[in-house]
């Protein structure tokens, strides 16, 4: 009776070849169906996207972010060109099934430059058109919420961008550096304030003039007056007139104008950050003019 086992196991072993056989061209297909129909559903990548907005837009882009604006794992498509000089902006959607103009710069500019604003919920994209002399610029910011685009500003005054800390700054032009008897104001200065997201729209965090009581509350605000004073005191300075200017989100502008005996005033201020009732113990940075309550068109938080 063994060698009738052993013809079941080897009969067995043969319908089991062919089965096999049979089943794995099957098998084999399916998976090439469903790789082919992932793969058709995978959305498009950066250089997809850039050749669906070149193409709507009918012109090559100077520049462009590939981003995840509203944070749901896609990545959106902004680009800058100008005609004329009057810089557009276009948008693509993640799927490359939307793509048009979103925005026109009202002023004719010779560069515009891309920056990103990340916040813990979505991402904005800053258009921020620049002339290359003198203080023209404006900048706009572009949103997406609820699949839609939109301009949370647009061609306002100045330059914005975020530093490594987080802080939102928008950068403003002068000439407001020195003031000369034979000459009045001068010198070109470039000067910061700060801006911050309330979910809806921007506002600014406000330089609130405080006074020489208020600012010698701080600890460390002795120590920093005299090392200003060592920096900036020179052989035909005549005095030194001091400001100071508080900001909600904990910076404080020391301001100090130096007169000369020539009746020059230099016209600058330092920048340090505080917590509590504490001010740092550097000078922090030194920016030529003058410090104001406001720089922006935005609504003010003091």
């Amino acid at each position: 009776m063994r060698w009738l086992s052993e013809l079941l196991v080897i009969v067995l072993c043969c319908i089991f070849s062919v089965r096999h056989s049979n089943i794995a061209p099957v098998i084999e297909k399916v998976t090439e169906k469903n790789a082919a129909a992932q793969k058709e559903h995978q959305e498009p990548g950066e250089e997809e996207l850039l050749a669906v907005t070149q193409a709507a837009a009918g012109h090559r882009l100077e520049d462009h972010v590939y981003v995840d604006m509203d944070h749901d794992g896609s990545r959106e498509l902004i680009g800058v060109f100008a005609i004329d000089g009057y810089y557009q902006t276009w948008y693509c959607s993640s799927e490359g099934e939307v793509s048009h103009l979103v925005h026109q710069n009202d002023a004719v500019m010779d560069t515009c430059v891309i920056e990103i604003l990340v916040f813990q919920d979505e991402t904005h994209v800053v258009l921020n058109a620049c002339s290359l002399t003198g203080t023209q610029k404006n900048y706009t910011i572009l949103a997406l919420q609820d699949n839609e685009i939109s301009c949370l500003a647009s061609n306002q005054y100045g330059y914005v961008r975020m530093t490594k800390e987080g802080d939102v700054i928008l950068d403003v032009e002068a000439y407001d550096g020195m003031y000369t008897p034979d000459f009045g104001m001068s010198t070109h200065t470039w000067k910061d304030t700060y801006l911050y997201f309330d979910g809806e729209t921007y506002r600014e965090y406000g330089a609130k003039e405080i006074t020489e009581e208020e600012f010698a509350g701080f600890t460390n605000a002795q120590a920093l007056k005299e090392a200003i004073a060592d920096e900036l005191w020179q052989p035909d300075t005549e005095e030194l007139e001091y400001s100071y200017f508080k900001r909600k989100n904990n910076i404080l502008h020391i301001q100090c104008n130096v007169y000369s005996s020539s009746g020059t005033i230099q016209f600058g201020y330092y920048t340090v950050r505080f917590s509590g009732d504490v001010l740092q113990e550097q000078i922090g940075e030194y920016t030529a003019g003058i410090m104001a309550p406001s720089f922006s068109d935005w609504d003010v938080t003091y």
